[in-house]
């Protein structure tokens, strides 16, 4: 089995439980963590596949752009070996350490500017929706209750999380 498909299954599997639990607690619970589940998994979906948009196409972008002739590119596949001139001069540490601070604040500045795309997606925006329409929909039927709901909320990311530690 491949390991989206152990991801799926491993949702499913939380799912379950979280439904038998919630059957054990009353209807209640049943359509507070499965609208907070589906939520949750739709944001988590959505947001996996904008970026994942995202980076490919920068991916793509990059690979244009790439000037280095037929030799190099065999022998250096991923630039390990390129020699610079900054890479030769010595500086002393406290010169390599102002320039990684800046560097630091600039990253930050230029993430921010090159991932807007993911962050403001269609799929990302629709699926904030879709959880901002189900909790609205709880509460204007009187039938919100806050503990199955935020229980429902964090199985897709404990989950998740549970899966990058493991592999």
């Amino acid at each position: 089995m491949n390991k989206i498909k152990k991801i799926v299954f491993s949702y499913l599997f939380a799912d379950l439980a979280l439904i038998l639990l919630s059957i054990w607690q009353g209807s209640s619970w049943l359509i507070n963590t499965q609208i907070a589940f589906f939520s949750s998994l739709v944001v988590t979906l959505a947001s996996f596949f904008s970026y994942k948009k995202m980076v490919s196409s920068k991916t793509e972008a990059f690979e244009a752009s790439d000037e280095r002739d037929e030799i190099d590119k065999i022998d250096d596949k991923f630039e390990l070996f390129t020699d610079t001139e900054e890479d030769k001069k010595e500086e002393d540490f406290k010169e390599i350490f102002k320039k990684e601070k800046k560097l630091v604040s600039r990253v930050s500045f230029s993430n921010l500017k090159n991932s807007y795309k993911g962050a403001l997606s269609l799929y990302r925006l629709a699926a904030y929706l879709f959880l901002a329409v189900g909790f609205l929909y709880l509460q204007r039927h009187g039938i919100l209750n806050i503990m199955p709901y935020f229980l429902g909320l964090f199985v897709v990311p404990f989950v998740s999380v549970f899966w990058l530690i493991a592999y």
